[in-house]
This record gives structure tokens, sequence and C-alpha cells, in this order.
């Protein structure tokens, strides 16, 4: 049987957000230096970026709202369980 691996969540947001970060951090020093691609690049390049954190939202939106909503179904599963017994 293998092992399963657990990583905490809040270490997955902050590597995420860091990666996000150090991209978009370099997208705006590339833009400020204007010296590797035009204005309209830069602008398809940031609304990318855009778009991926608008679905990231999105899916944690998502994500937060199905936990939830397992988590209340498996408390009231335990409770009727205690009452039944």
């Amino acid at each position: 049987m293998s092992k399963s691996v657990i990583v905490k969540n809040s270490i997955v947001e902050l590597a995420s957000v860091g990666i996000f970060g150090a991209m978009a951090g370099a997208t705006i020093i590339l833009f400020v230096a204007d010296r590797v691609a035009s204005v309209a690049e830069y602008a398809t390049l940031l609304s990318g970026f855009g778009g991926a954190v608008l679905g990231s939202v999105m899916s944690a939106f998502v994500a937060f709202v199905l936990a939830r909503q397992a988590s209340r179904e498996t408390l009231e599963r335990d409770e009727r369980a205690r009452v039944a017994e």
C-alpha cells in the first residue's frame, strides 16, 4: 500500500500566490522597460493573467461551497447515527 502525501492547503496557496506574483512582477517590469514587446502584446498577456486569476477565484469559490456542503452532510449523517444508536 502506498503512502499518501498530505500537503496543507495553506502551503499550496502560498506557493501558487508566490509563483503568480513572480510572473506578474516580471511582466510589469518588462512592461515598464518596454524592451521586449509592444504595448498590445503586454495587454494580451495581462488579460491572460486576469483570466487565470478570475478562473482560480471561481474554482476556489465552488470548492469552498462543495466542501461546506459535504461537511454539513457528514455532520447530519453522524448525528442521525448517534440518534439511531
